[in-house]
């Protein structure tokens, strides 16, 4: 086999080995410290690949949805592009800026705008508009979605609260179900059709079985404002600037950003089938095995296993945070990350 002399090579990395190392230093090229001007660095092999298709400099951040054929649906802007595989093809641009984006379990994807919905199902466009306001208002924009079993789909809008839509028909939700008059900054539902709503003062509302039930500080829910729900029927968990809180069924337990501010400003949140977690928040990307996220809970005093994924991974920015962080949902703004998985059976999972 040829063999190409490190001393030829463009690289000063390898001209450095040529003189330094030997034929199998590449292997271990990242124990290699270089002291500069600035400081000193430490090689280290980037495990992300920024996708260059996507513009960089979103205004409104990007939203993600997955989709079961292993696809992910990206919004930048007004743009919407589809990703899958190595592929990333812009489908259209809508006119108007996408501020969530959310797929039903039926496969019509949704995106929310200013003016209200757009509807993709079958390759075709449909925009529904968000009902006439009875009050004036200066500024609305739709920021979560979520649909039921009845295939409403429930909407929540800045200046206009919570709606529904139902067979084509605005509607508001059923007084009975005696919701928070304020405007949920997430909406989820889970495979058992509980529908989930978070708000900007820390509190959660389940809706099950024809019942609801409201969690704050006194049922053991201290994150502060809630930025993202997900999860399982069996395991819940709800996050915000500070901290994750995991609901078992029974109770709510909290795991706090003053144990590693890792676990602050969590604006994503995929759990995976194994039980594994990852997160998004205002340090990077957080990865905790689904024994580390037990033994985070079961055990408080313990130091905290989970592997950490930021700049010096490859990945540029961080959560967005800021005066409208209660209101962006899974979207994240210019600059920052969204977090989107597809796993290899198919089922789709998406967090902010």
């Amino acid at each position: 086999m040829q063999r190409t002399r490190f001393g030829d090579m463009a690289c000063s990395i390898a001209r450095t080995l040529d003189i330094a190392g030997e034929p199998w230093s590449p292997l271990i090229i990242r124990d290699i410290w270089v002291g500069t001007n600035l400081g000193l660095n430490r090689f280290r092999a980037t495990r992300f690949v920024r996708e260059w298709r996507v513009p960089s400099n979103s205004q409104m951040g990007y939203s993600l949805a997955a989709s079961p054929d292993g696809s992910v649906w990206i919004t930048s802007d007004d743009r919407l592009f589809e990703a899958h595989g190595s592929r990333c093809d812009l489908v259209t641009r809508l006119g108007s800026a996408v501020r969530a984006v959310y797929r039903e379990p039926g496969g019509a994807l949704w995106l929310g705008t200013h003016e209200g919905l757009v509807e993709l199902i079958n390759g075709e466009l449909k925009s529904v508009p968000l009902p006439t306001s009875a009050q004036p208002v200066q500024y609305q924009y739709v920021h979560a979605m979520t649909s039921d079993a009845s295939q409403s789909l429930w909407v929540s809008a800045i200046d206009r609260g919570l709606l529904r839509l139902h067979e084509g028909s605005w509607e508001l939700p059923d007084p009975g179900f005696n919701l928070p008059a304020a405007t949920p900054t997430t909406l989820w539902t889970d495979t058992a059709q509980r529908k989930w709503l978070g708000y900007s003062d820390g509190t959660a509302v389940l809706r099950a079985e024809g019942s609801t039930r409201v969690f704050g500080p006194a049922q053991g829910l201290r994150v502060g404002p809630i930025m993202v729900i997900r999860g399982s029927p069996a395991e819940t968990f709800v996050a915000g600037e500070w901290g994750l809180a995991r609901f078992d069924g029974r109770q709510f337990r909290t795991l706090s950003a003053s144990r590693s501010d890792a676990f602050s400003g969590i604006t994503g949140i995929i759990v995976r089938a194994n039980g594994d977690l990852w997160l998004n928040g205002n340090r990077g990307v957080v990865h905790m095995s689904a024994d580390a996220v037990n033994d985070a809970y079961d055990h408080p005093q313990a130091k905290l296993r989970y592997d950490l994924f930021d700049i010096q991974d490859g990945l540029p920015g961080y959560a967005q945070q800021g005066e409208d962080a209660g209101d962006v949902g899974d979207s994240l703004g210019v600059g920052r990350h969204a977090i989107a998985s597809v796993d290899r059976a198919g089922a789709g999972v998406v967090g902010g």
